[in-house]
């Protein structure tokens, strides 16, 4: 049952009286987000949401001083023939004993606004209701980052308001659905004690911590005037959606907020039970926590390094680990830039949006093989000669035989050309220019950034549109002559006689990942060399490119970087470098899986400390 508007404003005015107004403009229950300069006050649309200095907001077990992001170490961003030596990074982490580095905990954030997907399994948990409600919030913000830094992440205004519905779509979906009422409330009088019930075991939930006693005491008050505002004849029916309503514009919900217990150790400030499990529940499933996690939370158990791993294996060991582990990898290689590919039809008639759901998909299967399955790390990811086809892939891939509608697994031989991850035409595709040809300068770009963690500077102004003053004396028949050609500009060459060889390695393949030998009747040359700081790679090919680099100590050590800027949501420093050597060091073996990273992960002084104000 909808209500009318005069209903809807009267019990907001009521939501407001009682207290309940939070960060997001909308009803809260009292408490806000910390905002910039403070302690307390909420961030009004379009400031950050975790301010200048700050500290967490409401919690239990006290606070303790908390400071905001700051910078890290980056890898850069940009885009000919020979080899140019690339900058090496400004701290080598790349070869580091992981019992002599340092383990600190770096300057964060920690008033954290869900992200939208995090949002859509947290009120789908909360709730019980298979619902996606960000399909209808506003694009995320564009600069936070390839793997988003939550502690940048605003509140704008049409973000408010989309909160502010779905809060009132989701609490009238609930009350109409009988199963999921049941769940959430657990009783099925409006008395004082299904009232209190329900509140202290939903608020729990949904703060992922227990409430305070006047937390209970506002929602309560608000519960009892469920009959009054609703007004539907069910007086259950009409607090609980009252409640719901409040609970999921407030702060404590939207937002992941750490103030500490109090306490510190030579470490830092110690994060309590709970804010530990919140860690714990986003990183390896992105929601909140289940019960048996919370249960740890009650108990304490959370305090030592013990009971987190203990905790980390079983989520990581739970099937909803996967879906973090595919988001991880497609932020990787950039697979979200897929959907807006578009090919000239004319050139590629294989090419479809069916073509494209089947190439992501691969790329998901693959990576779920290689690194849950088979329990491998990068070294796999870049050579293991396995695929996952359909007759639309099999096709493209040049295979011959019936595969079907659904995906294969196929075994690659060298006559294909391929081999891992970087080899599949969903990478291949995404990363290719304009509609007729690849580009060595995205795919050469992604080794050296995604791969190397090599500083490359992004181009200047209007290079795309600069060309050389002098034609080129020979006819341009290749996408290598034609960029060899382009890039030659001095203002160029710098960067790109280290960017395009890399690039070129891939030109065997065309710009949907078909195999290739000639291009415009002119050999394809995929020939180069890369210059790496700790040694040169000479190739003809990607298959020696990738066998190469998946060699290399650099690369595991730049895809553990990764991993933890994924994972921490932030950018690395040398407080970080014990973490960072550790990964690598797990993942020469090849047998250190996704699991093992993540687990790993939670053994960090940065995991279960803040940083503690000078």
């Amino acid at each position: 049952m909808t209500r009318s508007r005069n209903t809807r404003t009267r019990a907001l005015a009521a939501l407001v009286a009682l207290g309940f107004c939070g960060c997001t403009g909308a009803v809260g229950d009292g408490t806000v987000a910390p905002a910039a300069g403070g302690a307390s006050g909420a961030p009004v649309a379009g400031s950050p949401s975790n301010g200048g200095s700050s500290r967490g907001g409401t919690n239990t077990g006290g606070t303790s001083s908390v400071v905001p992001a700051a910078g890290a170490l980056s890898n850069g961003g940009a885009d000919t023939g020979g080899a140019g030596k690339a900058p090496a990074p400004s701290v080598d982490e790349f070869d580091v004993d992981p019992s002599t580095a340092a383990d600190g905990v770096p300057v964060a954030s920690r008033v954290l606004r869900l992200g939208y997907a995090d949002y859509d399994r947290t009120v789908a948990d909360l709730l019980h209701l298979p619902v996606k409600r960000s399909t209808d919030f506003p694009a995320e913000q564009p600069n936070l980052g390839p793997y988003e830094d939550l502690g940048a992440r605003r509140v704008s205004e049409p973000l408010q308001n989309e909160y502010v519905l779905s809060a009132e779509a989701l609490a009238a979906e609930l009350a109409t659905n009988a199963a999921a009422f049941n769940q959430v409330v657990g009783c099925a009088t409006a008395n004082t004690a299904c009232r209190d019930s329900f509140i202290d075991a939903f608020g729990k939930q949904a703060y992922r911590r227990p409430l305070t006693e006047s937390e209970k005491t506002r929602y309560r008050t608000l519960f009892d005037r469920g009959p009054e505002l609703v007004a539907s004849g069910d007086a259950l029916k009409d607090g609980v959606r009252l409640v719901v309503e409040a609970v999921l514009q407030s702060p404590n919900f939207l937002y992941r907020i750490e103030a500490g217990r109090g306490v510190s150790d030579a470490q830092g400030a110690l994060l309590t039970d709970y804010e530990i499990a919140v860690r714990l529940s986003y990183l390896f499933w992105g929601t909140l926590p289940d019960r048996e996690l919370l249960l740890a939370a009650d108990g304490g158990k959370l305090s030592t390094a013990a009971g987190i791993v203990e905790q980390a294996k079983r989520l990581a060991a739970s099937p909803r680990v996967v879906d973090r582990v595919l988001d991880f990898h497609e932020r990787w290689l950039q697979l979200d830039d897929l959907s807006g590919v578009s090919k000239d039809p004319a050139k590629f008639p294989l090419f479809s949006a069916g073509l494209v759901s089947s190439m992501v998909e691969e790329t998901r299967r693959f990576v779920e093989e290689v690194t849950l399955t088979q329990n491998g790390g990068v070294r796999s990811l870049l050579t293991a000669p396995i695929g996952f086809v359909n007759d639309d892939l099999a096709r493209l891939y040049g295979l011959n035989g019936s595969f079907g509608p659904g995906l294969q697994r196929v075994e690659f031989d060298g006559s294909t050309q391929r081999l891992g991850i970087l080899t599949q035409a969903a990478f291949l595709s995404g990363h290719s220019s304009a509609t007729t040809r690849t580009s060595p300068i995205l795919r050469g770009v992604f080794v050296l950034r995604r791969l190397a963690c090599l500083d490359i500077p992004p181009p200047p102004p209007g290079a795309e549109m600069q060309e050389p003053e002098q034609p080129s004396a020979q006819p341009l028949r290749t996408t290598r002559e034609y960029f060899t050609w382009k890039t030659s500009m001095s203002q160029c060459a710098t960067c790109h006689t280290v960017i395009n060889p890399v690039g070129f390695a891939f030109e065997k393949f065309d710009a949907i990942g078909q195999l290739r030998s000639l291009e415009a009747d002119a050999p394809v040359d995929a020939s180069g060399t890369l210059g790496l700081p700790d040694g040169d790679i000479v190739f003809d090919g990607a298959r020696e490119l990738v066998t190469e680099l998946a060699e290399r100590s650099r690369v595991r050590a730049c895809y553990a970087k990764n991993w933890l800027q994924y994972a921490y949501a932030r950018k690395e420093t040398a407080l970080d470098l014990r973490t960072l050597a550790s990964l690598a060091k797990g993942l020469a073996t090849d047998a250190f899986g996704a699991r093992d990273v993540l687990v790993s992960m939670t053994q960090s002084a940065a995991f279960s400390h803040l940083p503690i104000r000078e």
